[in-house]
């Protein structure tokens, strides 16, 4: 299985957090074997007016996560995520029953000359619970990752990100009724479509509009269509655009 690890902002108990996940391991639910959960909660010496971490205790604790991951994954342990979060910095794993000694011993080990203190939670979730309803992104968020990623690589490949430009769209239907509805909707927001495609079960619609590519200006796009799309049964599926080079 091929890693897929990535992070998005969220709130947890009504605070800012910050997951970071491999999200790879959702194909793998029902399969996996590993039945317990095991937190390290890594109280942050500096941890900013949001509670997340500043950038220097980052640099701290970044080299001793990797560190931790290397020796409890040795261990059998699988490394699922981190949620940093009132001033926690927590890392969590799944592994066989039995093991909350070897996690304390070594986050110990790795924890204790810093200093910082931290606690150890071990819970059985044979369903791996935690992972998919916890840690594992909502429609929402999963779609910001994408978003941010389509903008990450127009900034790879030099787009300055300054210039609004025409953004394509690609949504699916079950039929050609909600197909034609989403269109007419869609057109009052000022979207033009392509002429609609597809059969059964998935009628394709492309619409285009010029937009800002900025992450935050094109996720209210991307949320506003795939709400659209809901409405009429339909599945928002993601958004390009051509690179625009910063002029010399």
């Amino acid at each position: 299985m091929k890693d897929d690890w990535d992070f998005y902002p969220c709130r947890v108990d009504d605070a800012p957090g910050s997951i970071f996940l491999n999200l790879a391991l959702a194909h793998q639910l029902g399969v996996l074997e590993e039945d317990t959960l095991y937190a390290v909660a890594i109280r942050m010496a500096e941890c900013d007016a949001h509670g997340m971490g500043s950038a220097d205790e980052a640099e701290v604790l970044h080299p001793v996560e990797d560190a931790l991951v290397s020796a409890l994954t040795a261990q059998g342990l699988c490394f699922v995520g981190r949620l940093r979060n009132h001033g926690l910095w927590q890392v969590t794993f799944m592994g066989p029953p039995d093991h909350e000694p070897h996690v304390e011993r070594l986050a110990g080990a790795h924890l204790d000359p810093l200093p910082r203190s931290f606690s150890i939670v071990a819970k059985h979730d044979p369903e791996w619970t935690y992972y998919s309803d916890f840690l594992f992104p909502n429609e929402e968020r999963m779609r910001w990752i994408q978003d941010r990623r389509v903008v990450d690589a127009l900034q790879r490949e030099g787009d300055p990100l300054t210039a609004s430009r025409r953004v394509d769209h690609w949504i699916y239907f079950p039929d050609s009724e909600s197909q034609a509805a989403f269109v007419s909707a869609a057109a009052e927001a000022g979207f033009q479509a392509l002429e609609p495609r597809g059969t059964a079960p998935d009628f394709a619609v492309q619409v285009h509009r010029i937009d800002a590519v900025q992450l935050e200006s094109i996720h209210e796009v991307t949320t506003f269509l795939a709400d659209l799309a809901a409405r009429f049964d339909g599945d928002y599926d993601g958004w390009e655009t051509e690179v625009e080079a910063e002029p010399r």
